[in-house]
């Protein structure tokens, strides 16, 4: 257990890791909406690298199909740019990656709230199976698999997938604290749904869609 806590703490400490100013990203989105996800189209990764089973040579996604839960008639086409890194052809409901708390994208016939930020990319997905949460993860992988989300209220951190030693912990409130937010929170961050779109409501950003 000591030689896995040092193992993780190293990795977080020396390697490139994505940290969401959550409340900002939300502010300076270009459109926020539920989707469902119809299909994706891919390549192999020429470089070589494997899959999270590193069973066989990884997929590139090169365009992401996707409706409006509100119109669900018209298909629209959404090409990645490699603007938060590589976009690796992890889904959701694969075997490889079940177990994933990040770096993975929504499942074919999934429906999740999809923030595109100022530049129009997919930024972040959130989750609301339980139609009570939007459960808020990056798709996209860093060198140590790893997002820190940055956050104030009404976000909340979600425990459920929260793994850290007492000092790191202490170390990401304190930086989360000095960036001028409440907390910080490993993998996922979340909210009410209800919450959310209040929230929304009280701020002004432009071209929220909401059903």
């Amino acid at each position: 257990m000591i030689l896995l806590i040092q193992c993780l703490t190293l990795n977080i400490a020396n390697a490139r890791y994505r940290i969401v100013y959550l409340n900002q990203e939300i502010k300076t989105a270009s459109l926020i909406k539920e989707i469902k996800i119809v299909g994706y189209y891919s390549v192999i990764d020429t470089l070589g690298t494997k899959s999270s089973n590193d069973s066989e040579a990884r997929k590139i996604i090169t365009e992401i199909r996707y409706v409006y839960l509100d119109k669900l008639d018209s298909i629209i086409k959404y090409y990645p740019s490699k603007k938060y890194g590589t976009v690796y052809l992890d889904i959701k409901k694969d075997t490889a990656t079940v177990n994933l708390k990040e770096g993975f994208w929504p499942a074919i016939g999934e429906n999740v709230l999809t923030v595109f930020d100022s530049t129009g990319e997919i930024s972040l997905f959130a989750s609301f199976e339980d139609e009570t949460n939007y459960q808020f993860w990056s798709p996209y992988h860093s060198t140590s698999w790893v997002t820190i989300f940055y956050a104030s209220k009404p976000f909340v951190t979600d425990t459920t997938v929260q793994f850290l030693p007492q000092q790191m912990e202490l170390d990401l409130q304190k930086k989360a604290s000095d960036s001028g937010y409440e907390f910080a929170s490993f993998y996922r961050c979340k909210i009410g749904k209800k919450d959310f779109w209040s929230y929304l409501s009280e701020m002004t950003v432009p071209n929220i869609k909401k059903d």
